[in-house]
């Protein structure tokens, strides 16, 4: 059972009325739906009260039953190696030690340091990497402000939410650009976002 209802610009949208979990009123006097699965937000001129009487008599949504996911590969009991036979490689006596240095290898090894401009007792440093330089910041796109406006106009509460927004009336569709605009405005102090992905919007900026 689909309902109809008017978007603040004056375009319909028909919404499954089994799917519509939050109703809230905006100041405007219209209503913001948010139907599960697809992650957006209606901002409707119809009233609360309205939609509500909208959904009377809708069927409720069917729960889909999903099959658990088939068992892993069984582990063999026994997984120790199995053991070499005698005459391997492992039986066979370890190498004998190179033999020490005498005096004059030793003279020889540290004339040749001194001749390279080193010293034998001096320990030789090893040279230093240099350091990566930083990634640049991303560009940020020409209508950002506007992204920033919109955004904070339809309440969009989860950066889930604010990325389907931008995709489906900005066309944004390059998940880093994406990355960036929520990025920017991050440290532009906009607003904040929360380890579960959800959207703080501070007071005092309104996107402007």
């Amino acid at each position: 059972m689909f309902i109809q209802l008017t978007r603040t610009d004056g375009a319909p949208v028909w919404l499954n009325a089994a799917f519509i979990v939050t109703i809230e009123p905006t100041r405007g006097g219209g209503s913001i739906v948010v139907p599960i699965g697809d992650g957006l937000d209606y901002e409707v001129r119809e009233k609360p009260g309205d939609v509500l009487a909208m959904l009377e008599g809708a069927p409720s949504a069917s729960v889909v039953p999903v099959p658990p996911p088939k068992a892993l590969t069984p582990r063999p009991d026994d997984v120790s190696p199995e053991a070499e036979p005698a005459g391997s490689r492992r039986d066979e006596a370890a190498p004998a030690e190179p033999a020490k240095k005498g005096r004059r290898a030793k003279t020889a090894s540290r004339k040749a340091k001194v001749a390279s401009g080193g010293d034998a007792k001096t320990p030789v440093k090893a040279p230093v990497e240099p350091k990566a330089d930083a990634p640049a910041k991303p560009q940020l796109p020409d209508d950002f402000e506007q992204i920033v406006s919109d955004l904070k106009k339809r309440k969009c509460r989860t950066a889930k939410r604010m990325r389907n927004a931008m995709k489906s009336f900005f066309g944004k569709t390059d998940e880093s650009e994406i990355d960036g605009i929520i990025e920017a405005m991050i440290n532009s102090g906009y607003m904040l976002v929360e380890a579960d992905g959800h959207v703080n919007w501070l007071e005092g900026t309104d996107g402007k």
